[in-house]
């Protein structure tokens, strides 16, 4: 996945020195949205800044992939 910089633009979100790739976003069935990017520690703050940190939960995801509510 190409790295862009702009706010979702790409499938990426911007930093102040680069960018991190957001790799999924999936809502459980207890309604919290987890939102997987390559670089947590530098997306963690801009996420909950943009969104809130409530029922957000970042974290490390390895590649992109399809999150479903299955299993």
């Amino acid at each position: 996945m190409a790295r862009s910089k702009g706010l979702f633009s790409n499938s990426a979100l911007s930093r102040w020195n680069g960018t991190f790739d957001l790799r999924e976003v999936g809502v459980d069935e207890a309604g919290f949205v987890f939102v997987g990017v390559d670089d947590p520690t530098t997306a963690r703050p801009l996420v909950q800044k943009a969104f809130g940190a409530r029922h957000i939960e970042v974290g490390y995801a390895g590649q992109a992939s399809l999150l479903s509510a299955t299993g």
